[in-house]
């Protein structure tokens, strides 16, 4: 039926079987479940970080690129913005946890974060919809 030269006529070449969930816990876990282990300060930075965005959106469009200074600029109204709500959460969770051995590293970790949030959710909105991602193939794929 197939020639030599065939690949589907050898018995020794089997499809490959599917990856089972036992390999890949994280991936048959719940969405909700997984962003419920993000930390308190993410709640109540990300709003502001949004917030921002969705600003720059309205003034700019939606494919305006800003520049560092301006990047730099918006940090540091979010940080002052969000500052006192961020230590009052650490100063909580420092009661709760009272073996923690290092401790925040203040306004420049703070900015950090923030930055770190600002350019992710600015590459996010960027996506055309539907793409799947940088490590993925292409559309055809």
């Amino acid at each position: 039926m197939y020639g030599k030269d065939c690949m589907y006529s050898m018995p020794h070449m089997m499809n490959i079987p599917a990856w089972q969930q036992q390999y890949h816990p994280m991936a048959a876990m719940p969405v909700q479940q997984l962003e419920n282990m993000y930390p308190r300060t993410y709640y109540i930075v990300y709003p502001r970080v949004q917030h921002y965005c969705d600003m720059m959106d309205m003034n700019y469009g939606c494919f305006y690129c800003p520049t560092k200074e301006e990047l730099d600029r918006m940090c540091d109204k979010i940080c002052d913005e969000v500052e006192a709500d961020v230590e009052a959460a650490i100063c909580e969770e420092m009661k709760e946890e009272a073996d923690r051995q290092l401790g925040f590293g203040g306004r420049r970790l703070l900015r950090a974060f923030v930055g770190t949030l600002l350019i992710r959710e600015l590459l996010t909105r960027r996506r055309p919809y539907g793409f799947p991602g940088y490590w993925y193939g292409y559309y055809g794929y």
